[in-house]
């Protein structure tokens, strides 16, 4: 009664053509044939209202053995209205997937590819065909097989995940990727592979070349102290802390300041704008150790990257 609009006592006066658009007749005669000849029918058509509205139905009939028809509906409009929204997401990321720079991957619940794009076979040098029904987990190395298994199931327990990995191509070359996965539809992972391979190399080659810098000024027969903008002593080398008398520690407490006597301040004060200005200061003066003893010096000071100020003291 819901569903069609009418009472129980309109029902009851009407026949199954009243509540059938002219469009749907022919199948419901079909079928209605069908039910007389095998004794039962299920199907999908449309229903109207009382009101007019049609709307799809799935219709569920079966001959009693008294000659009526025991039927049953359900309307399908949310059920349509969920399958077209499917759809919308499905053509959305199949169309992104396949125009993706970057590989990418659709994964079913127990973790088996049923689509891949073009760059992610280019990736991983396998063919379309090799990856529609491969386990995901064979990207990873064979060491990590059951850990890997466990994080690509957790997957489904979490909206999205950003990580950092190294998977495996066909011929064994580890490939790192910058992985986001997130889920699409109810069981399936979109996974998004990105190549970080050149960003690796780049993020190592700064470690080397840092570890080379820490290496340099550790070493260096000159005095060396990195100062930040605001002239507060940054970092030293052993050097400089023999060389002015302090510790590690103590000179990290101080500024350019302090290891300048009263009586030049002024001077000190004029090389630093200089320094602020042109990049770079190289000058002869005094500076006042730990002691409060004064040593001749030659300072040679430039600003350097990320607002440091870089300075060598030469007794």
């Amino acid at each position: 009664e819901r569903m069609f609009q009418w009472s129980r006592e309109e029902i009851l006066s009407m026949s199954l053509p009243d509540i059938t658009p002219p469009r749907a007749v022919a199948v419901m005669q079909h079928y209605f044939k069908e039910i007389n000849e095998t004794g039962h029918t299920c199907f999908e058509s449309e229903r109207v209202r009382k009101d007019g509205t049609i709307f799809p139905g799935r219709i569920h009939s079966v001959k009693l053995p008294n000659g009526n028809f025991l039927t049953s509906f359900a309307d399908l409009t949310e059920s349509r209205r969920i399958q077209s929204e499917l759809k919308e997401v499905q053509t959305k990321y199949t169309t992104m997937m396949m125009n993706s720079p970057h590989g990418v991957l659709l994964l079913n619940h127990p973790g088996v590819i049923v689509e891949v794009n073009e760059e992610m076979c280019k990736m991983f040098q396998y063919s379309h065909e090799e990856f529609l029904g491969m386990s995901a987990t064979k990207l990873y190395h064979d060491d990590v097989m059951e850990e890997s298994r466990k994080k690509i199931q957790d997957l489904f327990a979490l909206v999205a995940v950003f990580s950092e990995t190294t998977l495996y191509r066909k011929d064994g070359v580890g490939i790192p990727v910058r992985m986001h996965a997130m889920e699409v539809s109810d069981g399936l992972i979109l996974m998004d592979m990105e190549d970080i391979t050149d960003r690796v190399k780049m993020r190592e080659a700064l470690t080397e070349s840092e570890r080379s810098y820490r290496s340099y000024i550790e070493n260096a027969p000159d005095g060396i102290i990195v100062f930040d903008e605001n002239a507060s002593v940054l970092e030293s080398n052993l050097t400089a802390e023999k060389l002015f008398g302090y510790s590690k520690e103590e000179l990290c407490n101080l500024t350019m300041n302090d290891l300048t006597p009263p009586h030049l301040m002024p001077f000190a004060h004029v090389r630093f704008e200089e320094l602020m200005s042109v990049g770079k200061v190289r000058f002869e003066s005094e500076r006042i150790r730990k002691d409060g003893t004064l040593i001749p010096i030659r300072i040679n000071t430039v600003r350097i990257p990320g607002g440091k100020i870089l300075s060598f003291y030469v007794d």
